[in-house]
């Protein structure tokens, strides 16, 4: 790409500006007025050098020029430059945030048949119950895969669930029936247990749509439901816990009600219960509306003047190589400076 018309187009412009400042200030000296026939072939001498930047703009298609806002100004940020603080300000919002649930719940229930004087019978139904009273994480996000364009910026954001840790109960109950429930009764026992949350990353994906709003720019955000799928690991010392407790059931009754509930596999069930795992919806208020101040303001003197400058955005676009703002740019002459 030819940089010298690119300069030359931006050295104008800074040019051009500086000139309407000081032919805007009254009492200055100047040699001369400058004539119609100058002004004319300064005007078509500017037109021709804006026509020529902006046809190398589209041809080359590298600032997506054709689809920049209106403005006094357009400002363009390469989405090199917006990828790095877009991706600081996406990973802060999820930055160690602590994961804190309660009266999570998990329940499976069957009839249970055993071969009893020479027949398959049903000799009880048992019903069993993990309930999580108090689960706690850590959530640590990833780098963020960024897209740009239609005035949004697309993110796909990996987290990582990690330094988690569970408590809660197994209910184990047994309804004995016919000669089972005769001599063994009923059975109800709950022991604590303790798990770890397993490490796990899951995929958050969403927008922020950008847009001008007086003097700043807002990134509202345009998230669906994000759920995270939660698994437990339970350790020896909790697989121990409840396979005493379930021995200390089956010593206690007589031949018939160990052969009935030794049929029931209540580890086996427990792990098959928290293998399905714990379905878990983050709080959308994670992802919040983003307001960046966009206007400034500056005063300054000059040949005895008091000239005030302000810009402020009128329009943005996002385009797939750059974010282009529409500046609207003002200025004030005012009274004399005060003395100093």
């Amino acid at each position: 790409m030819k940089r010298a018309p690119l300069i030359g187009g931006a050295v104008l412009l800074v040019l051009g500006t500086l000139a309407g400042v000081y032919y805007m200030l009254p009492g200055l000296s100047r040699s001369r007025a400058p004539s119609t026939a100058e002004l004319a072939r300064l005007v078509k001498e500017r037109n021709l050098l804006r026509d020529e930047f902006g046809a190398l703009l589209t041809q080359q298609q590298f600032l997506d020029f054709a689809q920049a806002p209106a403005g006094n100004v357009l400002v363009g940020v390469p989405n090199v430059i917006s990828e790095r603080l877009v991706s600081q300000v996406v990973t802060g919002l999820l930055s160690e945030v602590r994961l804190h649930l309660t009266n999570l719940h998990a329940h499976a229930e069957d009839d249970v048949q055993a071969n009893v004087l020479f027949k398959q019978r049903t000799v009880g139904r048992f019903s069993l119950d993990v309930d999580i009273k108090d689960l706690r994480a850590v959530l640590k996000p990833g780098d963020p895969d960024l897209k740009f364009g239609q005035d949004r910026i697309g993110i796909q954001l990996p987290v990582h669930a990690t330094e988690g840790r569970a408590r809660g109960t197994v209910h184990f109950r047994w309804d004995g029936q016919g000669l089972a429930g005769a001599v063994c009764g009923d059975v109800d026992v709950s022991p604590d247990v303790s798990s770890r949350v397993r490490p796990a990353t899951y995929m958050v994906k969403g927008d922020f749509l950008l847009s001008a709003r007086g003097d700043t720019v807002v990134a509202e955000p345009d998230f669906p439901p994000i759920l995270l799928d939660l698994r437990l690991d339970p350790g020896p010392d909790s697989w121990k816990v409840l396979e005493d407790t379930l021995g200390d059931v089956k010593d206690d009754k007589n031949g018939v009600c160990r052969m009935a509930i030794q049929k029931i596999d209540v580890q086996g069930i427990v792990k098959k219960i928290i293998d399905k795992g714990f379905k878990v919806k983050l709080p959308r208020a994670l992802f919040r509306p983003i307001a960046l101040p966009a206007a400034v303001e500056q005063s300054v003197e000059f040949q005895g003047k008091v000239v005030s400058l302000n810009a402020r955005p009128i329009g943005l676009r996002v385009t797939p190589r750059v974010v282009w703002y529409g500046v609207e740019f003002g200025t004030e002459v005012q009274g004399v400076a005060a003395p100093r």
